[in-house]
């Protein structure tokens, strides 16, 4: 049988679940509207590597509605593409026609059932003064069942979907007059991928939803799912040099290792080694190159902050030219061929594979706060432990600080994992992240002032004249903003001190 096919142009808002709807006849061109509530039951379905999701795709069975039947969905020039075949019998399976839709995209990967989304809609039509229609606003509250691990999460969103017949200029007019309107009610633009990516957990919830996790693996497979989703997307924007990219990429391996050690009681011991180690070669190449592309912005700024007369300015502007720019092109080509070669291809086929199933052992099956508060302990733990040691250090060498620092970065993002879990208080839970994130800001702005410091004198001593004046002054600059750092770091650590210390005790 033939598919029904649709244009969907439409746009999705993240709202407070007691957002109250605007009055959207206040709407540019809403004459009238009707309204009706409709009640949706849909599964969806994805490859075990989640190929759909990854290519912003989505096969779903959904019942209820004016358009119950089997649907893809795929992405189009403008909005997305919507393929629609009848329900037929659920025990059927996925209907051959449907597999024949998706080919390209998934070959002969089995599709099974991923999660179960039942939402109550309430839909509304806004017509214009001839009863045309020129969208659908949808305020839905959805519940929603990852069938993989019994994680149920529910949450409220807002839809605006344009009328077909308008086409995508006409679309776009619309759809912005009813984001003007929405924003008023509370609503920002989604952070989700689709329903979808939100019930297994690889977008965030929009604030106040809830998540009940039945089991600990639950809780972390939610957490790696989403920290490999958002690796996965980063490589595009490396390779096109978009703002952040690296960084936001660095950040992400640093987040998987990170989990993959704290809770490794609840992995695979050598699925979950042989992904780390991946990861840490990754992670390395994303570090030279975000160090190189840091250090030159760093240089220049701490330049421009010096008070300087203007023919030591336009030295110092040829400095920071000539000594930061070149090692940051070079480690972003060197970046761009790691991208390119099979290891990077395996790591990346290897996350696509946990995305669909994380490496999870025995322990993960037990309940949230039996099996990961011990884990968390245990991090705490060796936060302190960093801190006893850069103490009994002879002026607080720097590499045990960054011994500190790499370890309140653990604690931090190991606390981050338990968000919406249950498994430490809201109290706790902010305390240990604000808290570790302030160690880890204050000790890296340290550390980063010290190492440029450093590199200042020594260039002042190989240089002459003004240019050597300019590097003294920058040291004596930097060296003044590494005392301040740690001196906040040392604020920041005694009140982490004592909350690590209650976390550790238990």
């Amino acid at each position: 049988m033939n598919a029904e096919a649709h244009l969907e142009i439409e746009r999705k808002y993240d709202v407070p679940a007691e957002a109250c709807l605007p009055e959207l006849r206040d709407i540019p061109g809403c004459a009238s509207v009707q309204t009706v509530v409709e009640h949706l039951d849909a599964t969806y379905f994805d490859t075990s590597d989640l190929r759909l999701l990854e290519g912003r795709g989505v096969l779903r069975r959904r019942e209820g509605g004016h358009d119950a039947g089997w649907h893809v969905k795929l992405r189009a020039r403008s909005g997305r593409r919507e393929l629609r075949w009848p329900l037929g019998d659920p025990m059927d399976g996925v209907p051959g026609e449907v597999r024949a839709a998706l080919a390209e995209r998934i070959g002969t990967r089995e599709l099974t059932p991923l999660a179960r989304v039942q939402t109550t809609r309430t839909a509304t039509t806004l017509l214009s003064e001839t009863g045309a229609p020129l969208a659908e606003l949808s305020d839905d509250r959805v519940e929603a069942t990852d069938l993989r691990t019994g994680t149920r999460r529910i949450w409220r969103e807002w839809e605006a979907e344009a009328s077909e017949s308008l086409g995508a200029d006409g679309a776009s007019q619309v759809l912005d007059a009813c984001e003007t309107v929405l924003r008023r009610g509370g609503a920002v633009p989604s952070s989700a991928v689709s329903k979808l990516a939100r019930a297994i957990g690889t977008s965030p919830l929009p604030a106040g939803s809830i998540q009940r996790f039945p089991t600990a693996g639950a809780v972390l497979a939610a957490s790696l799912r989403r920290t490999i989703g958002e690796l996965l997307d980063s490589e595009q924007g490396i390779r096109t040099a978009a703002d952040d990219a690296v960084h936001r990429a660095r950040v992400r391996v640093r987040t998987l290792r990170t989990l993959l050690d704290v809770y490794g009681p609840l992995c695979i011991p050598h699925a979950a080694a042989k992904l780390s180690e991946g990861l840490r070669r990754y992670g390395r190449a994303l570090g030279r190159a975000r160090d190189a592309e840091v250090h030159a912005q760093f240089l220049r700024d701490r330049l421009a902050e010096l008070p300087l007369d203007a023919p030591a300015q336009a030295l110092s502007e040829h400095l920071a030219a000539d000594t930061g720019s070149a090692p940051a092109a070079r480690e972003l080509r060197r970046l761009w061929n790691e991208l390119d070669r099979p290891r990077h291809t395996r790591l990346r086929q290897a996350l696509r594979e946990a995305l669909g199933t994380p490496p999870l052992g025995a322990l993960a099956a037990h309940p949230p706060k039996e099996a990961l508060i011990p884990c968390v302990r245990e991090a705490a733990r060796s936060l302190l432990q960093a801190d006893e040691r850069a103490r009994a250090a002879p002026a607080m060498h720097l590499e045990t600080l960054h011994e500190v620092r790499k370890a309140a970065r653990r604690l931090r993002y190991a606390a981050e994992a338990l968000r919406g879990s249950g498994v430490l208080s809201p109290e706790t839970l902010r305390a240990l992240v604000a808290g570790s994130k302030a160690v880890q800001t204050h000790l890296g702005d340290h550390r980063d002032e010290t190492l440029l410091a450093t590199r200042a004198r020594a260039a002042a001593r190989r240089a002459s004249g003004r240019e050597q004046a300019v590097w003294a002054q920058l040291a004596d600059h930097c060296e003044d903003l590494a005392g301040e750092a740690l001196t906040a770091a040392h604020t920041a650590l005694a009140q982490l001190r004592t909350r690590a210390h209650g976390v550790a005790r238990g």
